[in-house]
């Protein structure tokens, strides 16, 4: 069973936020200790608690949580982004271009979602409060990427700047989940939905940066004054990667450099003590 549960951790890690392990304490069947391991290398231990004994054994809970690491670990070239390192990017993104911005339109409202999952943002959609609130107001835009299905980030904006469209974008060229499309339709019932295609991601790990990459694209449209959903995927990126390996390849040339900048983009944020989220 240990055996079985390290193999599924290892393949899910990245798509994970915490772990609750149930067994015996060190020294038991080596699957345990390589479990305990592989935990202990990766994760941060919250607490400990010793269960009644049962057949002789002392079983242990372990709870786990991962390491709030605001910047990119360059030894792990194939992690996948946690909320905090997303947050940490479009946050920087934006202070990087708001002032040209707002020079450009004054009057204008941008806002940022924290990361967060799909049954959250449905939650707060559903309420109506906070920057859901906010983007109802005329000239306004809300980017919020969301932790679809545990392991992948895809990104919904909400653009109320000259249409009001609801954009969402899945670099894997998924449609719009329909618990999030009705969330939409009931609260939002003026936006028009637009699912943003095709799919541009090959690999498996890199949805956070795809995410952080149209951010920063739709903030450069803000900043040239050009409208969000005319977007045109074509003239930046390969668009056929579905039947041209070549194109496959160039995506992810492109997405490991740009995921190189963004790691710079957090170590210098970091060496200055300029990081939104710690």
């Amino acid at each position: 069973m240990a055996a079985e549960a390290l193999d599924a951790f290892e393949q899910r890690r990245n798509g994970l936020s915490r772990v609750v392990y149930w067994g015996e304490g060190g020294g038991g069947c080596h699957a345990d200790d390589d479990f305990h391991k592989a935990l202990e290398d990766n994760w941060t231990l919250e607490k400990r608690v010793s269960c009644d004994q049962r057949w002789c054994l002392s079983d242990i809970l372990w709870f786990y949580r991962t390491p709030d690491n605001p910047i990119l670990d360059r030894k792990r070239k194939t992690d996948w982004l946690t909320d905090i390192q997303v947050a940490n990017i479009q946050g920087l993104l934006w202070e990087s271009q708001k002032a040209g911005t707002w020079d450009r339109n004054p009057g204008l409202s941008v806002y940022f979602q924290y990361p967060s999952t799909l049954a959250l943002v449905i939650g707060d959609l559903s309420k109506h409060t906070g920057n859901y609130l906010r983007v109802t107001a005329d000239n306004s835009v809300l980017f919020t990427i969301i932790n679809r299905g545990g392991n992948h980030w895809v990104l919904l904006v909400l653009d109320n700047i000259t249409t009001k469209r609801a954009l969402y974008f899945d670099s894997l060229g998924q449609d719009i989940p329909e618990t999030l499309c009705a969330a939409l339709s009931t609260q939002f019932a003026d936006f028009i939905q637009m699912n943003l295609y095709p799919q541009i991601q090959f690999e498996g790990f890199q949805c956070g940066v795809w995410a952080c990459w149209l951010i920063s694209t739709l903030l450069d449209r803000l900043l040239k004054g050009k409208v969000l959903h005319t977007l045109l995927f074509d003239e930046l990126i390969a668009v056929d990667g579905c039947s041209n390996q070549d194109s496959q390849d160039s995506n992810c040339a492109f997405i490991t450099e740009l995921r190189e900048s963004f790691t710079v983009l957090l170590e210098e944020a970091k060496h200055n003590d300029e990081l939104p989220w710690e």
